[in-house]
């Protein structure tokens, strides 16, 4: 009798399926149906109102929580970046942005030599040997991304990575992480509070409802990069989509009244 190899699961058509997840705490309820495709290199960013269930539905999709039902699917290696303090305090910059390589099995002079990469391609190849403590905020996420970025994801989930940064340093965040998104392959999904932000950085803007959320607006942003300086922000194109947005957060938030 000849061995059965089991068939290997058919690929996916896209790089993350969200299918009518909708999630439940107790008796309040935190998402209705959300239906999300995101192809492979996409870059995608998700807005809402406080509290419609943007990072609930980060958290199905990186494996930190279950829907209570549908279904959420991505394809590839999956890396994510939080909002506030997500580096180990006791390790240097290196060993944070390793950490992930030695869980893979790496040798120590292969992740440490990628590592080293990863902080010379985020500008702090010099603060290598810093702790957390000693970094500023903007510093300390740019070794979260390169955290991320070192294992080489098909998607990465970000959660208001900015959030808590100055506008100076907040765009310039922005940019490095677009000039390093560039050409990666990696698909992106982005949430943030700021419009502008989305309009700036994304291919595509996912506009959520009021508790509980669904997505109500999918906006593709034809709009050439890079588009984080001043005047592109000014622009007409730039400000008719972030208008639409505006638009229809307030419209969303009115039909839960």
């Amino acid at each position: 009798m000849g061995v059965v190899t089991p068939e290997e699961p058919p690929p996916l058509p896209a790089s993350i399926i969200v299918t009518d997840v909708t999630q439940q705490f107790s008796m309040l309820p935190a998402l209705a149906g959300v239906n999300l495709a995101v192809q492979p290199g996409e870059f995608v960013c998700l807005v809402g109102p406080s509290g419609c269930g943007k990072t609930s539905l980060l958290r199905i999709l990186a494996g930190l929580a279950r829907p209570t039902r549908g279904t959420a699917q991505l394809a590839g290696r999956v890396a994510t970046v939080f909002q506030g303090q997500s580096l180990f305090p006791w390790l240097t910059a290196i060993d944070n942005v390793a950490y992930g390589l030695q869980l893979a099995g790496m040798t120590t002079a292969r992740r440490r030599e990628a590592a080293l990469a990863q902080l010379r391609r985020v500008g702090l190849e010099r603060f290598a040997r810093a702790y957390p403590h000693t970094l500023s905020g903007g510093m300390q996420q740019r070794v979260n991304i390169a955290r991320a970025l070192a294992i080489s994801p098909d998607v990465l989930l970000m959660d208001e990575p900015f959030g808590s940064l100055d506008e100076q340093t907040r765009i310039r965040m922005q940019d490095q992480l677009v000039a390093l998104w560039q050409g990666s392959g990696t698909t992106v999904l982005f949430v943030t509070h700021s419009v502008d932000e989305a309009v700036a950085m994304g291919d595509r803007v996912c506009v959520m409802s009021a508790r509980p959320g669904r997505i109500i607006l999918d906006l593709s942003i034809d709009l050439p990069r890079p588009r984080t300086r001043y005047a592109d922000r000014e622009s007409l194109a730039f400000r008719a989509a972030a208008t639409r947005i505006w638009e229809t957060l307030e419209q969303g938030l009115r039909t839960e009244d």
